[in-house]
């Protein structure tokens, strides 16, 4: 039986500023600069600056804490694990014997990621308020540039020369997408939730200003897959911890600011439809309401006075048909080898010849579904070994409801985008899981 979470354990705020938590730092500010860090080495082959620092984070931590490998003896004397990671070296070494250096290079950088996953939570060097820390950071860096880029660099559509989706007047972040950027604003979203548990009274504020920041900043995205993904995530958050007075307060506080304003003016009692637990916070945050009604109040002015794109139009139905007429062709042109043991990620589709005099180069390498790229990637075989290993080991029951409220989010929004898989959304997903585990205190 899974051990229960618990949300009130106190956290140790003391830094212990290392080399290993100095490298940790600087790789979370690697990935704030998203594709700013973006290395193309040929057509077909991209690395990030965080792809580099990353493995010198790994050895630095394998040098001075010699307790991880345990993590590694033990996954690997599980048989259903075994079989997977035979099979996959199966498949690696048959892509290999074919050249096909794009299938290696996304599978390198996987097995990267898992291993500094892995590093990260056998470690006892890094603890929970060097993890925050860098997360915190990230947070401002992502919602600073993506407001400077809507504000006064809204029109992008000049990105469409480099190989990027050409946006009009949304919010693209670092990431230049802002489906991935919506992504990364809900998984922060999530984590705010749960570290606001730790929070002392007065430091209240903190949780509603950084909610309210990554609200606003995620609406601008116009991303119906982010917003999709979020309600799923805040929902599975609220059902499975079963404290929906800590997420369902926030839309009482949306609802309560016109109240807010009106007996400001009018002298009269606040009264707020809210939970009893809720209405002590929303007493010492009315300035930071007002604020934020002003703060919201200037973007819809702001939006009112500039022409709107076809990304704005939430109703669009152009990118649902070009997606799933994307895909079908991928399922198409797949032979009976490439259902049982993978394409390779190869997309085996005609690219329609254009007259222009430039051609843009073709930056969407990989299916937009998850499901189809894992399949393009290891076969069905490796998929129902996959989903054997998850049916047999069961790691969900391990995670508390936050973790699980992460997950929920990331493979919602994987089913529209291939998230889960993007270079700047799992790095970000290992720390969130690891900053929002039930070790709260310092390790």
């Amino acid at each position: 039986m899974a051990k229960k979470s618990n949300f009130h354990t106190p956290v140790n705020l003391s830094i212990n500023v290392n080399m290993v938590n100095i490298c940790l730092w600087i790789l979370t500010g690697l990935l704030a600069l998203g594709n700013f860090q973006r290395i193309q080495i040929t057509e077909t082959l991209v690395i990030y600056g965080h792809d580099l620092l990353m493995p010198m984070l790994i050895g630095l931590i394998w040098f001075q804490d010699r307790q991880v490998f345990a993590q590694w003896k033990n996954l690997w004397r599980n048989a259903i694990i075994k079989t997977l990671f035979i099979w996959a070296g199966l498949i690696f070494i048959y892509h290999f014997s074919q050249q096909n250096w794009l299938f290696l290079a996304y599978n390198l950088r996987f097995l990267l990621y898992i291993t500094f996953g892995m590093t990260l939570w056998s470690t006892k060097l890094i603890s929970n308020s060097s993890k925050w820390l860098g997360l915190g950071l990230y947070s401002l860096v992502l919602i600073g540039w993506g407001w400077w880029q809507y504000l006064f660099l809204p029109d992008t559509r000049f990105l469409a020369v480099f190989g990027w989706d050409d946006h009009y007047f949304r919010l693209i972040g670092t990431a230049f997408d802002p489906n991935f950027t919506g992504a990364l604003l809900g998984m922060l979203l999530i984590c705010w939730q749960f570290l606001a548990k730790t929070f002392k009274q007065k430091f209240i504020w903190l949780k509603w200003l950084m909610t309210g920041l990554l609200l606003l900043t995620l609406g601008l995205t116009y991303s119906r897959a982010s917003y999709l993904s979020l309600l799923v995530g805040i929902s599975a958050l609220v059902i499975l911890a079963k404290r929906g007075h800590v997420i369902l307060a926030l839309p009482s506080v949306i609802l309560a600011l016109p109240s807010v304003i009106l007996a400001k003016r009018r002298n009269k009692a606040l009264v707020i439809p809210a939970p009893p637990s809720v209405i002590p916070a929303l007493a010492g945050i009315r300035w930071l309401g007002l604020g934020l009604t002003a703060l919201v109040l200037g973007v819809v002015l702001i939006i009112a006075t500039q022409k709107s794109g076809e990304g704005m139009n939430l109703a669009r139905t152009a990118s649902i048909q070009a997606r799933v007429t994307h895909e079908l062709q991928i399922l198409k042109a797949w032979s009976l080898q490439d259902w049982l043991m993978g394409s390779g990620f190869k997309l085996k589709i005609q690219t329609p010849v254009t007259k222009q005099i430039i051609t843009p180069p073709n930056l969407a390498r990989l299916p937009n579904n998850l499901i189809i790229t894992l399949i393009s990637g290891w076969g069905v075989i490796g998929l129902g070994l996959l989903l054997n290993a998850l049916r047999k080991t069961k790691p969900w029951q391990s995670l508390n409801p936050s973790q699980l409220g992460l997950w929920a989010l990331i493979l919602i929004h994987s089913q529209f985008n291939n998230t889960l898989l993007h270079p700047l959304v799992l790095p970000i997903l290992i720390l969130s899981l690891l900053a929002c585990q039930n070790r709260l205190s310092a390790r």
